[in-house]
């Protein structure tokens, strides 16, 4: 067991420091990596995706557990989680998936980046930072999703201006086409034939980088086929889904194993006529654990509940700094008692799913804010 510090302390083996912890699953992580590789028959390369540092997982402690850590690419956002990455001492390919902004240029030869180019002003500003020999780069193309690329109306054009520039070499070109639902699925499958059209244009020009992808892991879910060279995978990868309607992610284990504080405090019921009207059905005593919405943790479900010694304690009231649980069920726990936000076993067991719907978010959302602001236990 090791960790490192997400925001706040390093927890300490057998104990909890700075207001909580997640625990995290890197033997999951990378089961899931190479699950995907065998859906792809191996023949396609598989993109980690780290942005948001590794989906508050911490990009470094991921990037070292990926399988053939060193020769594979990954997919990261803005330089931050590229040099926490370079510090961890990882080497290997690492492309810059979001927008480059002019203060991200001093960055790219010192942490070895690919570019994402997206217009012309940004392929001069690159060009003019190559230094000795042509820069790698990839073109970013927006199908629609309507953020980060070239519109297709105008990519071709831009891509003969990167083969036209002597300082850069094309790379790669992809694109983004997220979807999550029906609906959604109707409009990728558009998108992803407006940019297999593109391809095949450029191809016909004699126009054919290395790397080219489109899927991502909604694609996956969806069994959609791969006919670029690579897909690049995030929600997958750390076992969520990226579907709003649960499906079946089948060999995909969840990343996050476990959140856990403890209780800080706790005390008797006020009486009826002082206690504020959110305590009017609490059965009490109260508990009060470090963790509240400053830390991503504010369920506002009447089913919301956490764990403690082995037993459900009603959520009451998500504070800023704090929450106060109802210890009806566990009347004479003392403060310093381990409290399970997430985790369990059993009937008990709260999953990432659950306590998403009971703050009337998406997994992705709950996962990335605790994983930046409590400390992280890496595991495995």
């Amino acid at each position: 067991m090791t960790g490192d510090s997400g925001g706040g302390p390093d927890p300490v083996a057998g104990g909890l420091q700075g207001p909580g912890v997640i625990d995290i699953d890197l033997g999951a992580i990378e089961a899931n990596f190479r699950h995907l590789g065998r859906l792809c028959g191996g023949r396609h390369t598989v993109i980690p995706v780290l942005k948001a540092d590794a989906y508050g997982l911490g990009a470094a402690k991921v990037a070292h557990r990926r399988p053939r850590a060193r020769g594979r690419r990954l997919g990261v956002g803005t330089h931050s989680d590229p040099a926490a990455i370079r510090r961890g001492g990882v080497g290997g390919p690492l492309q810059l998936l979001s927008g480059l902004r002019p203060e991200d240029v001093a960055h790219l030869r010192r942490l070895d980046l690919i570019p994402s180019i997206g217009d012309e002003e940004t392929l001069a500003l690159v060009a003019a930072s190559a230094g000795s020999g042509p820069m790698a780069v990839c073109v970013k193309v927006d199908c629609g999703f309507g953020r980060f690329g070239v519109p297709l109306s105008r990519a071709a054009a831009l891509i003969r201006c990167v083969g036209q520039e002597p300082r850069v070499r094309l790379h790669g070109i992809f694109t983004h086409i997220p979807f999550g639902e029906a609906r959604g699925a109707c409009w990728a499958a558009d998108r992803l034939q407006d940019f297999r059209l593109l391809v095949a244009q450029l191809a016909a020009e004699g126009i054919r980088p290395p790397l080219v992808q489109a899927l991502a892991s909604p694609g996956v879910l969806a069994g959609i086929s791969v006919e670029e060279t690579a897909i690049a995978v995030g929600h997958l990868m750390y076992g969520l889904d990226p579907m709003a309607a649960p499906t079946t992610l089948g060999a995909m284990r969840p990343a996050l194993r476990a959140v856990r504080t403890r209780l800080v405090k706790t005390s008797a019921l006020p009486p009826v006529q002082h206690a504020a009207p959110y305590l009017r059905d609490a059965c009490g005593p109260l508990g009060v654990i470090p963790v509240g919405i400053c830390h991503g943790y504010r369920p506002s479900s009447p089913d919301a509940f956490a764990i403690v010694a082995g037993r459900r304690a009603a959520v009451l009231r998500p504070c800023l700094e704090n929450t106060i649980l109802d210890l009806a069920g566990v009347p004479d726990t003392p403060a310093g008692t381990e409290v399970i936000l997430l985790g369990g076993a059993g009937s008990l067991a709260i999953d990432l799913p659950t306590l998403a719907t009971w703050h009337q978010t998406s997994p992705l959302h709950v996962l990335a804010f605790l994983g930046r602001t409590l400390s992280r236990n890496h595991l495995g």
